[in-house]
């Protein structure tokens, strides 16, 4: 299993790291180095991935049939495993997302009781 942490800059939370990689993945296919890079671009390098934290869970996500590897080449010509969602990893993917939504509003809602909520789920 992944090791759920990311640098001492910030941790993600216990869980989120597979909802996260899946995410990324649903914007378009991705080598594990580019992953990572997206994930500290998009969160201005508060979250960084390590690619020995990356690596063991992208193969558990393909043993589990969420993920489908390719050979490929990168933006620079290198050869690489380019990761790309199956359509069970779609459907996963936006069951973690509406969990996410919902899960986020209510911790919202105990921890800043007058914040306006966005969204009723309920």
């Amino acid at each position: 299993m992944a090791r759920e942490t990311s640098s001492s800059k910030g941790e993600i939370p216990k869980g989120a790291l597979r909802a996260i990689v899946l995410s990324l993945l649903s914007d378009e296919p991705s080598h594990g180095y580019g992953l990572c890079q997206t994930l500290a671009g998009r969160t201005r390098s508060a979250f960084e991935l390590s690619e020995g934290t990356l690596y063991p869970l992208l193969h558990e996500l393909e043993l589990e049939g969420l993920v489908e590897a390719k050979d490929g080449v990168s933006e620079t010509g290198r050869k690489r495993r380019i990761y790309h969602l199956t359509r069970a990893g779609r459907r996963e993917t936006e069951s973690w997302r509406k969990h996410w939504l919902a899960t986020a509003e209510l911790i919202t809602e105990l921890l800043i009781p007058d914040a306006p909520a966005r969204t009723r789920s309920r």
